[in-house]
């Protein structure tokens, strides 16, 4: 293997060695979602893990939703692997959701740290799972979702939005 890898060491060209893994001037890059990343120097004698292989939970801060009813809010946490970005959302202070609102649902926002929005996902409230105890009285509602996104968007993101589209019912509605 070692005769292969020198000539893509002395020269100034890319020599592909796997399937979208290239070694270009002594450093070994993967195309992953049309973006390189290097991941690693072959003149360097640590081999660190990529960020890719080691899936992180990351949890953001809460998100509040006093503009829909005060007292409410949201909790989220994601974890990153492979294209997709796993996510769990909890809506706490909202026990009535379903009693009083009639279609619509939230929209989850992604930005970036200088405020961009550069990904989001609809959550209508029809897919919300309730979570009651054992008198049956709601604790909040429970999200488990998954979105598509590439590892230069997930790396990109610094906190989360929430904007709701959430109807109340009123008496001409079911």
């Amino acid at each position: 293997m070692l005769f292969l890898l020198f000539p893509a060491l002395s020269c100034d060209r890319a020599v592909q060695v796997g399937e979208s893994t290239f070694i270009y001037k002594s450093k070994v890059f993967r195309i992953v979602d049309n973006e390189i990343m290097e991941l690693g120097d072959l003149e360097n004698d640590l081999i660190n893990k990529s960020d890719l292989t080691l899936p992180k939970l990351k949890s953001y801060k809460q998100y509040n939703l006093d503009y829909v009813k005060r007292g409410a809010f949201t909790e989220l946490s994601a974890v990153y692997r492979g294209n997709d970005l796993y996510f769990k959302m909890e809506l706490k202070g909202f026990n009535e959701l379903t009693e009083k609102y009639s279609r619509g649902g939230f929209t989850l926002s992604f930005t970036d740290e200088y405020g961009f929005q550069i990904h989001s996902t609809y959550i209508p409230i029809d897919d919300l799972i309730r979570i009651v105890d054992k008198d049956k009285n709601t604790l909040r509602f429970n999200f488990d979702g998954r979105t598509s996104m590439s590892y230069e968007i997930y790396r990109a993101i610094d906190h989360y939005t929430v904007s709701s589209s959430i109807v109340k019912k009123n008496k001409y509605s079911w």
